[in-house]
This record gives C-alpha cells, sequence and structure tokens, in this order.
C-alpha cells in the first residue's frame, strides 16, 4: 500500500477509479477545504451552533476552544510487548499493546500532526494532545467543515491506524457488507469515532464521537449533525442513554465473538467481507469514508484476518478490546477513588483476587463504591440487555476480564499511595 495522508482525491484526477458508480459503491467525488486537525492548538473563537434535540430548532451555544488534555503516556517499543498467538483463534496476551511512536517531519511543531502527503506516521509522538470533541468542534468552525467527509479529511492520521468495520448492528447508523459502518479508535480509544458510509442512510451526514474523561472517569457521547450544512453538536448524550446507560459507555463485543462486525468470530473474516475489502482497496482515496483509512489489508484469501502491523498484536477487534478494557478500566477506577467508602473498601476489592469464597460479591462491591455493576461491566451488551447476575462481570479483553483489571488498578492505586505516604 502506498503511504497516503489523510486528504481526498482531487475530483478533477480522471484516473478510472472515479468513474465507479457512487450509489453502487458508496464512494462519492471529493471536495477539498478542511485544514488537518490537532489536538492541540485550535482556534479559540467560541461558538459552535449546537443543540440537537429531538424536534427542537438549532440554538447558538458557546462553546469553549480547542482542549489541550494531558498528553499520552510514553507507549512501549514493539519488542517491549507480549504479542499474542499467531493462531486467530487462540487468546492473545494480556500484555500485548501498541508499539512506539513514530517520527515526525522535519520542524514539525511538537503538538501538531504531521500530515502532508508522504509524512505518514504510524501513531502520534509522546507529546501530542489526544483529541477531544471539543478541540473537533473546534476545528468544524475554524475550518467551516459543513459534512462528514471534510471532517474525516481532517482528524489526525493516527485515527486512521486503527479501525474497524461493521456490516449490522444496533446502532443508529445503518451498515450493510457493501457500505459499512467505520469506526476508528486511533491509538488507545479513549476517543472513538464513528460514520456512516451507507448512501441512503438518513444519518449519513451525522458523524458519532465518544471521549474518555481522564479525571472523571465518566464518557461523553455526542454527535456532529451536517444535514443542515453546518455542524451541529447536540448538547448532552440523553439520547444515548437508551441502549449505552446512565452513565453511558461504549458497547463492543467480548474476546472472541464481535457479531456484526468485519470478523466477527476470532477476527477471521468472512469470505464475503474478504471479496468487500479486496474491492474496496483500488477505490479508497475517491470514497468520502473510507479515504481517512491506513493500514489497509493487502489482497486477502479465504479465513484471512485484518492484522495492523504496527501494533505488537495486530488483529483488529481484539486490539480495539485491549484499547477499550484498559480505558474503561481506568474510568472506573478513578470513579471508585471519588467514593466515599473507597478507603474502606478498596481493599476487599484487591483481597478478592486470591481468596476466593471469602469476599463480597462483584455486585456487592461495585454498588457499594457507587457504580452500576451490570453496566459498567457488561460493555458487549445494551443496558436493556445486561444480566444482573452477580457472577455476569466477564466481559474480556483477551484472557483477562474488565473486572479482574480493574482489581490490578485497585491494586496499582493503593500501591503508589502507599508509596508517597511511607515515611522517608
Amino acid at each position: 500500500m502506498s503511504d497516503r495522508a489523510n486528504v481526498i482525491s482531487d475530483p478533477g484526477d480522471d484516473n478510472g477509479s472515479a468513474e465507479v458508480n457512487a450509489v453502487s459503491t458508496g464512494l462519492l467525488p471529493a471536495s477539498g477545504g478542511a485544514q488537518p486537525l490537532s489536538a492541540g492548538g485550535q482556534d479559540e473563537t467560541s461558538g459552535i451552533e449546537g443543540n440537537l434535540g429531538a424536534g427542537n430548532e438549532a440554538e447558538e451555544t458557546a462553546l469553549p476552544g480547542a482542549i489541550a488534555l494531558p498528553g499520552a503516556a510514553p507507549l512501549p517499543s514493539p519488542s517491549e510487548n507480549v504479542s499474542g498467538p499467531a493462531d486467530p483463534n487462540g487468546t492473545p496476551s494480556a500484555g500485548a499493546g501498541t508499539p512506539a511512536s513514530g517520527g515526525g517531519g522535519a520542524g514539525a511543531s511538537p503538538d501538531v500532526v504531521d500530515v502532508t502527503p508522504g509524512a505518514r506516521r504510524s501513531f502520534p509522538p509522546n507529546n501530542v494532545n489526544r483529541l477531544s470533541i471539543d478541540s473537533v468542534m473546534s476545528t468544524v468552525r475554524s475550518n467551516n467543515i459543513t459534512n462528514v467527509r471534510d471532517l474525516t479529511s481532517a482528524l489526525p492520521v493516527w485515527m486512521g491506524e486503527s479501525w474497524t468495520l461493521m456490516e449490522k448492528g444496533e446502532s443508529r447508523h445503518q451498515a450493510t457488507l457493501d457500505h459499512p459502518r467505520l469506526i476508528l479508535y486511533g491509538t488507545d480509544a479513549r476517543f472513538l469515532f464513528a460514520a456512516s458510509s451507507e448512501p441512503n442512510d438518513p444519518l449519513r451526514e451525522v458523524a458519532e464521537m465518544a471521549e474518555l474523561d481522564p479525571v472523571t472517569g465518566l464518557w461523553k457521547f455526542r454527535q456532529i449533525d451536517f444535514r443542515s450544512g453546518k455542524g451541529v453538536l447536540d448538547s448532552s448524550d440523553a439520547s444515548c442513554q437508551g441502549c449505552h446507560g446512565n452513565p453511558v459507555r461504549p458497547i463492543w463485543g467480548t474476546y472472541p465473538n464481535w457479531p456484526g462486525d468485519y470478523g466477527p468470530v476470532g477476527n477471521k473474516l468472512t469470505n464475503a467481507q474478504v471479496g468487500r475489502l479486496n474491492s474496496l482497496r483500488s477505490v479508497l482515496d475517491q470514497s468520502d469514508r473510507f479515504h481517512t483509512i491506513n493500514n489497509y489489508p493487502a489482497d486477502m484469501g479465504s479465513g484471512a484476518v485484518m492484522d495492523f502491523t504496527a501494533r505488537g498484536y495486530g488483529y483488529n477487534n481484539t486490539a480495539l478490546n485491549f484499547e477499550l478494557n484498559s480505558a474503561q478500566s481506568e474510568g472506573l477506577v478513578n470513579r471508585r477513588a471519588s467514593s466515599p467508602r473507597w478507603d474502606e473498601l478498596k481493599y476487599k476489592l484487591v483481597h478478592g483476587m486470591w481468596c476466593k469464597g471469602t469476599a463480597p460479591y462483584p455486585r456487592e462491591l461495585a454498588v457499594a463504591m457507587g457504580l452500576d455493576g451490570p453496566n459498567d461491566f457488561q460493555p458487549q451488551h445494551k443496558i436493556s440487555e445486561v444480566n444482573t447476575a452477580y457472577e455476569q462481570f466477564g466481559w474480556a479483553q483477551g484472557n483477562t476480564t474488565l473486572w479482574e483489571t480493574v482489581r490490578f488498578r485497585t491494586l496499582d492505586v493503593m500501591s503508589r499511595s502507599d508509596a508517597d505516604s511511607a515515611p522517608s
């Protein structure tokens, strides 16, 4: 695959592939306009036309400019990762992760991702701030972005390094084999972006985003609606709570099953999915959705998997499980640490990791510390489908569950707290 940055081909480029029928392929002619989106340094002008409600007129709502979140923690090098098995049916190691960041272009600003053609980066450098919903909206406003196509063009190139496709699902976006829903999860799934490629989807010009607040531990869901020809941000996640719960959290399958996804069982693609991916390859740059994808697979045969070679463990769906497990467990521990019963119950939480049958059940501990056990620990289900039995805390990233990861994170917090309070 040739190096590609997040730009769309010139609509006047008559290279043959632009002749593809727009309805049958979900491709539209490209347009320019959007400037690359960096995680920091955006226009500080406030005021995005936003407040999308069912049947409500859009109102002018003041929003802050781009918010610079703390820089990402250093990422391990590939040699430091514990890679999972080569067999996609095998259980990947819990230690597999993302590789070290790539280098930047000469003279690049430390807080701007270089997205010029030919300057592709595998992952952002450690001093690049993470994306936020506010920084995206600031870029929409400052660049007068009017459609999902140009918004995806403006995303940093590393957002397209890790992605997955849905051929069917229960989101508000429509999805089919030929016109799958695109989900970008970047380097650590703490910022998620989704868009529809279905030509007849009424919400085709509505992009969805999810962001984990590193301080509160809560997820924030928002959508940007371009159907009026300008970016309108909804004011809350109320419309998402019916499926994603309250507080909201992502919905994603537990290893190794991802119903409706490309690679639904053990990451193995169906023959129909392989055929569709192979046919898309030649027209990616003319697509108004998939042009943002990097790490696109080479020509594949029966039983193939999408393997992102830039990652220590590259199977795309399992990689998303790794990142979501890390993000969700971080958020839950941060929420627990703010509970008035944290000091009382944290030892019981860790105690149950080794002393079976003696500690309170997971659900009891979760509720006692202010969490919603079934909703917070079962991201594979819509809120209406969660199992309320105490033992149903088994969402798995691979061979490790979310519940186990929360316990290890709790132990980590306790060990650092004890070290801070120990006499010198």
